[in-house]
């Protein structure tokens, strides 16, 4: 049977990581690059708290510090996904509003979150009746 485990954090917390510069110690550097390059804070924090949510997984999973934070263990896929180099463990991210959403797994694995609103709900109720 193949593990899965999926996480999720607000990001109301967070603090900004161009201010806290102790997150720059945590992440690896192309992390911190794409986590400090938007221009709006809110999408900072939505970087921080992905990248944060997936070292948590990769530590219960027992991957090591070194591997998860190793330079170059990390790259796009050709539709801007990230993936790890060493396919260990495979994982995905989605971010909606304040929230945050990992899934992580032995296998090829994807998530979505969504933020609902009043009128999701409404043409919900609409085209059900």
């Amino acid at each position: 049977m193949k593990n899965t485990k999926v996480y999720l954090m607000s990001t109301e917390n967070v603090k900004d990581p161009r201010t806290f510069a102790l997150w720059k110690e945590f992440l690896p550097k192309e992390h911190w690059e794409k986590t400090v390059r938007p221009l709006k804070e809110e999408d900072r924090k939505t970087e921080l708290a992905a990248w944060f949510l997936l070292y948590q997984a990769l530590r219960e999973w027992g991957i090591s510090e070194e591997k998860i934070n190793a330079d170059g263990a990390y790259y796009y896929g050709e539709h801007g996904k990230p993936m790890r180099r060493n396919e260990e463990i495979c994982f995905n991210l989605s971010h909606s509003g304040k929230y945050v959403l990992c899934a992580v797994s032995e296998m090829e694995i994807g998530c979505d979150i969504e933020t609902v609103s009043y009128t999701h709900l409404r043409a919900h109720e609409t085209l059900r009746h």
